[in-house]
């Protein structure tokens, strides 16, 4: 079956050069409540790039506490589509933020537009 996402991508994340040292404010999530599927799309430049982690990571309305999904790397520059699935997660969607959890190199730029479906 053929998935049907927005017609417009969303920013989510814009020229980030550094990794998340703490996590962000509830504020800073995608609405992504009643969705089944946010597909990210990434652009990923930087020098001497050989490794850069994220996680999905949702807010927990009930306990006001982000929780950690699956952790995806990239060990090269480049466009990436990254799919966060609520079957595959820990919640259904809600409140959901793409985080940058790891990075080895000498620099790089992440950006992230989302799309919801």
């Amino acid at each position: 079956m053929a998935e049907v996402y927005e017609v417009f991508p969303k920013a989510h994340r814009a020229a980030v050069t550094e990794i998340d040292a703490v996590d962000p404010s509830p504020a800073l999530a995608i609405d992504a409540r009643g969705k089944q599927v946010c597909r990210f799309d990434i652009a990923l430049t930087g020098v001497a790039l050989t490794l850069l982690t994220v996680a999905p990571i949702f807010w927990d309305e009930e306990t006001e506490s982000w929780i950690t999904g699956e952790e995806h790397s990239f060990t090269a520059v480049g466009d990436y589509a990254l799919l966060v699935d609520s079957s595959a997660g820990v919640l259904k969607l809600g409140w959901l933020f793409l985080k940058i959890t790891a990075f080895t190199g000498t620099s790089f730029s992440f950006s992230a537009d989302c799309l919801l479906s």
